[in-house]
């Protein structure tokens, strides 16, 4: 019999693209027990596996065995989840031009943002951190 799924937990991985495969499984899970409808819990595990992939080619530069540390919280009416990895100091692109987002890259954090109710960055002992919140349709 399958283990219940918490409220809150956390899950490792490594810079390690097969470990995307496996949290996509793990993200299932946790996601079904959520208040989200089929939809946002789509949105957000997109936007998960998204940060995860910049974590792995930007922070780490593809280079496997690297810390990657999710958190997240099941609420009544939202979703919140920490993504942290211990590449070099992130910043935020100021804007894009449409040129941009037409271009091969670069377009992540735009379409992050707009599957996600909410999206921050910022910097804590050495992490960057993301923080995620996803909220169901109105």
């Amino acid at each position: 019999m399958p283990e219940p799924i918490p409220p809150s937990g956390s899950l490792s991985l490594s810079s390690d693209p097969k470990d995307v495969e496996q949290l996509l499984n793990s993200l299932e899970s946790i996601l079904t027990k959520s208040c989200l409808d089929e939809m946002s819990a789509f949105h957000l595990r997109c936007a998960i596996v998204e940060v995860v992939n910049n974590c792995i080619q930007h922070a780490y530069m593809n280079k496997s065995g690297q810390p990657i540390e999710i958190t997240y919280e099941l609420g009544p009416d939202r979703v919140q989840v920490t993504i942290s990895d211990r590449g070099p100091a992130f910043s935020e692109p100021v804007g894009a031009t449409e040129g941009s987002l037409l271009g091969e890259s670069g377009r992540g954090l735009q379409i992050i943002n707009a599957w996600v109710s909410s999206l921050k960055f910022e910097r804590k002992n050495d992490w960057n951190i993301c923080l995620l919140e996803q909220r169901p349709q109105a």
